[in-house]
């Protein structure tokens, strides 16, 4: 019983520093498959995009191109081609899976 609560502590002492790791990977998971799902004409949106973190429980996703927005939900001259919303539903799962690896370090 002992060694339960010992390992219990350990992981609420952890926690907060194992899910912000495990949101770091997992934004730049999310970063590397936006950028293969980019189309590409010159190049430059598919390399613009990064991952930026804001606090230790937040992390944005995203592009500075300003037309970025016009490529992922088009326009009326122009058809979508999402690359971003797909790659973070791809994702979703990536993150549990990432906070359980970084618990079982704790451990």
């Amino acid at each position: 019983m002992a060694r339960l609560v010992s390992n219990l502590s350990k992981i609420a002492a952890a926690a907060p520093a194992a899910a912000s790791a495990a949101l770091l990977k997992t934004a730049a998971d999310i970063t590397s498959l936006t950028k293969q799902l980019t189309p590409v004409d010159t190049g430059n949106l598919k390399h613009s995009y990064g991952a930026l973190p804001l606090s230790p429980n937040r992390v944005l996703v995203g592009t500075d191109v300003e037309y970025g927005k016009f490529v992922e939900y088009g326009t009326s001259r122009m058809s979508a081609q999402p690359h971003l919303t797909p790659a973070f539903h791809q994702s979703e799962s990536t993150f549990k899976k990432n906070l359980a690896d970084e618990i079982k370090k704790i451990i």
